[in-house]
């Protein structure tokens, strides 16, 4: 189970290459395979860190906006109200 958490830690830190460090530190040679492997599931792992990191940006400057356009309205008023120039 002390395997278990540090490999995940380590992973979480360092990500797949960590696995490779292991691999190479018990003197096993990793494979093609095991490197390209590791090399996609990091750059799956980025990609994705940085897609939330953009959507978390969208939304802040969303939420940013909608609360400057009701600060403008409650000083103001709204502009348009359906039915409020009868």
């Amino acid at each position: 189970m002390n395997l278990g958490v540090h490999m995940g830690a380590a992973i979480f830190n360092d990500g797949e290459n960590a696995v490779l460090d292991l691999l190479t530190e018990l003197d096993i040679e990793p494979g093609e395979n095991a490197v390209s492997g590791c090399l996609r599931a990091d750059e799956r792992r980025l990609t994705s860190a940085a897609t939330k990191a953009t959507m978390e940006a969208r939304k802040a400057a969303r939420l940013a906006r909608i609360a400057a356009k009701e600060a403008a309205e409650a000083g103001e008023g709204a502009y348009y109200a359906p039915g409020g120039f009868d």
